[in-house]
């Protein structure tokens, strides 16, 4: 990646909260370590750039919209609703959350057996993201590729970043971002979707970087 470029800053690599973090793997640490990393140079980078915030990230619109729905939740819900549905359980506010931020985690048997963890982020009380976490997959397996060939045939071409033992692969279709993770751990990958609503995001990290500095950034004006 290249600092001078924005654009090559995905905005969604937030910080140590936006990734779950699994015992034992050195590896994943080692990424989420790095992710914080490049949420924080992008911090530093959008404080001297004025302009649309939208324009920092690339949209290719495929064939079809990126889905909203997931289980029993979508993208954009109040958060009373979940609540009274009682289909997940909050858990400790952890480093580097928006300030208005809450996070469930919901369970599992609510979605197709594959599912080993969902997330759910809400920001002053709207959901904004949603990462489903999946079994992890032998390294001989095609399920990953074949799922990134279908990816982009129903939503366009991706934008992929690569960081040491992990890949990361982006479709944007203007309203939502969904993010493949994959991660290298001994011989297996591990992976997880993430679905992001744009607006949503972008009024929390400008909210974000707004507070930070005194109101002082161009940040998203």
């Amino acid at each position: 990646m290249t600092p001078a470029m924005p654009s090559d800053f995905p905005i969604e690599l937030r910080p140590v909260s936006a990734l779950k973090i699994r015992p034992g793997l050195n590896q994943r640490v080692h990424s989420v370590l790095l992710k914080s990393l490049y949420f924080i140079i992008l911090l530093f980078i959008s404080l001297g750039f004025s302009g649309d915030l939208f324009a920092i990230h690339a949209i290719f619109k495929g064939e079809i919209p990126i889905p909203r729905t997931h289980g029993p939740v979508h993208l954009n819900m109040a958060i009373d609703p979940f609540l009274k549905s009682k289909t997940g359980t909050e858990v400790p506010t952890a480093i580097g959350q928006f300030f208005d931020e809450h996070r469930f985690e919901l369970n599992p048997a609510l979605f197709p057996a594959k599912v080993v963890q969902v997330l759910a982020d809400f920001y002053k009380g709207r959901l904004f993201r949603i990462e489903i976490n999946y079994k992890p997959l032998s390294r001989k397996s095609l399920e990953i590729e074949t799922l990134i060939t279908r990816n982009t045939k129903d939503f366009g071409p991706p934008r992929v970043n690569v960081l040491p033992g992990t890949r990361l692969i982006f479709w944007d279709d203007g309203a939502t971002r969904m993010i493949l993770q994959i991660d290298e751990a001994d011989d297996l990958l591990e992976h997880s979707l993430t679905y992001i609503d744009n607006d949503l995001f972008h009024a929390a990290s400008r909210d974000r970087v707004q507070r930070e500095t005194g109101g002082r950034s161009s940040y998203g004006k």
